[in-house]
């Protein structure tokens, strides 16, 4: 697993306010919120709001918008999970109750990264023409070309440094090109492009938590309760995972595909508050990895490869096509375990995230 030094693709959402937020150091403050209490048991959270806030349309944002928001986000069980929250009131003017049925501390970032919506503009449409009370409203969206923002004039904060913003909506060759001509002020660029240089622009490099790691299937091979396959043989073993997190040479990842922009990483959520420094392992060493193997009951075979009980070590890692980065990481990758002993061949997969 590779920590990337770049730009991740976290924050406030830019035209919707939160009840609350996180400053750069990942601290819990208020948005919306002015203050917020938990119950001893955990289960009932107050929370108070401004009363100075406005939509870009220049409607008042009321409680009833926080209510409407959380009452619709749950009864869409959509990518926000509030199956655990049995109700929302309105206790006083200012002053929302959530009622959860039973504790739950992640809570506490729903709070964080659920815009609130005007319950007067919610419609079908909503999703192509939003209107919020965020830093920026919108101002146009061609679907697959470009997306246009502005300052909201009615917003309550720190006012945005930028005026107008054109996010362009291009491949990585595509944005590379458009700034060597001088077409974008601002682009993140993938890892593997950090070595070059274009004129009339200076390249930035920021510490992130944008984690990259292999993911394997567990189980081994069946079906589930739909009839589809799962699981994998190899994988499901427990000895060639701990093999190849020991075999693979992390440092040579860091500076033969990241240039050096990045650390090595064990986790997820390596550089996180919750990241746990203690999980570090002494990595790229071969010989412990075969003898995990070998204590298994893995042993080479002609070619080399691993195999047990007539199974070949042998896998496909697959790749998101559209992404450099991730493409170099996996051939890298798949090289350095082939030549161990664990075959691994690669596939670039479209829709992949």
């Amino acid at each position: 697993m590779i920590r990337q030094q770049d730009g991740g693709r976290y924050g406030s959402p830019l035209f919707q306010s939160t009840l609350l937020s996180q400053n750069k150091d990942l601290e819990v403050s208020y948005d919306l919120a002015t203050e917020y209490h938990v119950s001893n048991d955990a289960q009932i959270w107050v929370v108070s709001i401004r009363e100075d806030v406005s939509f870009s349309d220049g409607q008042e944002l009321t409680v009833d918008d926080v209510i409407f928001t959380y009452e619709t986000a749950k009864n869409a069980q959509s990518t926000v999970d509030l199956t655990n929250l049995e109700k929302v009131e309105k206790t006083d003017k200012n002053q929302i109750t959530f009622y959860l049925k039973e504790p739950q501390s992640t809570f506490l970032y729903t709070l964080q990264t659920l815009g609130i919506v005007p319950e007067h503009a919610y419609d079908n449409h909503y999703a192509e023409q939003p209107i919020g009370s965020g830093p920026y409203q919108f101002v146009e969206w061609r679907k697959g070309e470009q997306l246009i923002v502005e300052r909201n004039p009615y917003y309550y904060g720190d006012s945005p440094v930028f005026e107008r913003l054109t996010f362009l909506f291009v491949g990585e060759d595509q944005a590379l090109a458009a700034a060597k001509a001088g077409q974008v002020d601002v682009l993140s660029i993938p890892i593997t492009f950090s070595d070059q240089e274009i004129d009339g622009m200076k390249r930035l490099s920021f510490e992130s938590v944008d984690n990259r790691g292999v993911m394997l299937p567990y189980p081994s091979p069946g079906f589930n309760e739909d009839g589809e396959p799962i699981g994998n043989a190899v994988t499901s073993d427990i000895a060639i995972r701990k093999a190849m997190n020991v075999a693979v040479d992390r440092d040579a990842i860091v500076e033969g595909v990241l240039h050096g922009e990045g650390t090595v990483a064990y986790s997820s959520v390596d550089g996180l508050p919750w990241g746990n420094s203690d999980i570090a392992i002494e990595d790229n060493n071969q010989a412990k990895a075969e003898q995990i193997l070998t204590d298994a009951g893995w042993q080479r075979g002609a070619d080399h490869i691993f195999e047990k009980n007539g199974q070949k070590a042998s896998l496909t890692l697959y790749y998101p096509s559209g992404d450099q980065m991730r493409q170099a990481l996996s051939l890298v990758f798949a090289d350095m375990m082939t030549k161990f002993g664990i075959e691994i061949s690669t596939k670039g997969a479209a829709g992949m995230k």
